[in-house]
């Protein structure tokens, strides 16, 4: 357990926020962003007890020249002191010398299973082999001034050790004293706070190894740990030691065990990075979406006063008396959509919210003023339109984002359709298909190209567009989320044209409960 080749060591970085995926699947006890590094090293890259992993972190401490410096992180004192006591045994039944510093419920842990294992601590202790003392009360005889001192430590744990080592050289004939330590004074040193001086203590052992040879197990408990900063701290840790366990009783399994538990780990591992792939393409559109919107801020700002002008332009043009009826019912049209536009840009800045209730609206007259202002660009493409509405159908929503969702997609079905095209507008009563709740489909058809499966997949997804310079990925993105808000759904469906199958065009199909309550929204959802 304490030989130079024992175990692996720390690898690099893992992404932290991929921790809840390892609390969720149980490979760890308590969840820990900053142990990740460590698991990852036993993910990628199967342990054995006999297997060293060289540390990417850079050149390992002095010490192992002269024996081996171990982190033992661990989650169960029960687990710790099994690993601890096979060490311990194994050393005091080869003749060496052992000494554990520790609290007083591990000391007593320790011993009780050395002497179920048959060893005779009182014998082993009266020939100088075997010490147990208090990590505090030890921990003070080198400390000044809250610091550990270099000579303090020398003076008093390099006694230790060479009392130790004397021992073992008046028992045993070996070339090399073989002596091992457990020690627990500098978690006693990270539980008071102390961080640089736990770090500092770590150092001061490596030091010591230069003049002696031992074999030193440190615990660490994975509590002190929880918190996303400590990742940082967890590999300044295992920079100053050349091994490092786990926990988990990893050293007391058997080798079927073993490997069970790697194929368990390398599964999780698995998971682990394609969450995290996730998780980072999640962070870089939001970043984007936070960018679009400081930018949307600036231009609604910009905007707002202009709108303002033509709006009350609009309205001084409606008062001539002499004006033709379709002209005026032009300007009546245009003053609507521009207040529509000053409502969006008002949104945008954050000075209004839209705290007004839904409305009943009808809805074949809601889509044919959308109709209407898209009706240059059907005619110019010679596109025929067919309308299939009730004239009765009615729908309780906000007006506003009921047409803002219509608007954009009679917009992408034009795009889509080709020279002399054809689009259908659909809408009907209906109920949800799950909660039965009351409310309308709205269905927008063309008989464009189509949309292949692996694109279809991202439409929904901002940013994502197939117009080059001409699109912003952003239509059918706000569209889902205004029918989500609403409690609905949207569909897609398409087909792409093939040699076997002729005949192409999209359907985007809207489900929109007439209720206004937002928890029968969400039930409705």
């Amino acid at each position: 357990m304490f030989s130079a080749s024992g175990h692996p060591h720390l690898a690099s970085a893992h992404h932290k926020t991929c921790t809840k995926l390892l609390r969720n699947q149980g490979l760890f006890e308590i969840p820990l962003l900053c142990f990740l590094p460590l698991a990852m090293t036993y993910l990628s890259h199967p342990p054995d007890t006999t297997l060293r992993i060289v540390d990417e972190m850079g050149a390992l401490p002095e010490s192992a020249a002269h024996g081996s410096h171990t982190a033992h992180f661990y989650s169960s004192d029960s687990l710790l002191v099994s690993d601890i006591v096979q060490c311990l045994g194994a050393t005091l039944s080869a003749g060496g010398a052992a000494v554990v510093i520790a609290t007083a419920a591990h000391r007593a842990a320790f011993e009780k299973q050395l002497l179920s294992h048959g060893l005779d601590l009182a014998g082993i202790a009266q020939q100088g082999r075997w010490l147990s003392l208090d990590a505090a009360e030890t921990l003070a005889e080198s400390m000044v001034e809250g610091w550990p001192d270099a000579s303090r430590f020398a003076a008093h744990i390099g006694g230790v050790v060479d009392r130790l080592t004397s021992a073992v050289n008046a028992t045993s004939a070996a070339e090399k004293p073989l002596v091992a330590a457990y020690g627990e004074m500098v978690s006693v040193l990270w539980e008071e706070g102390k961080t640089e001086a736990s770090i500092r203590l770590e150092e001061l052992w490596n030091e010591l190894a230069q003049t002696r040879s031992f074999h030193l197990s440190c615990g660490w408990p994975l509590h002190f740990f929880a918190r996303d900063m400590d990742g940082v701290s967890i590999q300044r840790i295992c920079a100053e030691h050349n091994h490092v366990i786990p926990g988990q009783g990893y050293d007391s399994m058997s080798e079927d065990e073993r490997r069970r538990s790697t194929v368990v780990w390398q599964l999780k591992a698995q998971a682990l990075e394609e969450e995290t792939h996730q998780l980072e393409a999640a962070l870089l559109t939001t970043e984007r979406l936070a960018s679009v919107g400081r930018l949307a801020a600036t231009v609604a700002h910009e905007i707002n006063n202009p709108l303002e002008a033509v709006i009350n332009l609009i309205y001084l043009a409606r008062q001539n008396a002499d004006l033709p009826e379709s002209v005026r019912s032009c300007l009546v049209l245009a003053d609507e959509e521009l207040q529509r536009v000053s409502h969006i840009a008002r949104q945008t800045l954050g000075f209004y919210r839209d705290s007004s209730s839904p409305v009943s609206i009808a809805v074949p007259e809601a889509i044919d003023e959308m109709l209407a202002i898209y009706q240059r660009r059907v005619c110019r493409r010679q596109i025929s339109l067919r309308k299939s509405i009730h004239p009765e159908l009615r729908v309780l929503t906000l007006p506003g984002e009921f047409k803002q969702m219509v608007s954009n997609l009679i917009s992408n079905a034009i795009d889509a359709s080709p020279q002399g095209g054809a689009i259908e507008v659909r809408a009907w009563a209906s109920v949800h298909p799950v909660t039965g709740a009351p409310g309308i489909h709205v269905v927008v058809a063309d008989r464009g190209p189509g949309i292949p499966e692996p694109i279809r997949l991202k439409i929904f997804t901002p940013f994502f567009t197939t117009k080059k310079d001409l699109g912003t990925g952003l239509g059918l993105w706000i569209v889902k989320g205004l029918v989500l808000k609403a409690g609905g759904f949207i569909r897609c469906r398409s087909r792409v044209a093939t040699p076997e199958a002729a005949g192409s065009g999209t359907v985007m199909m809207v489900f929109l409960p007439c209720v206004s309550d937002p928890a029968a929204r969400e039930q409705a959802a």
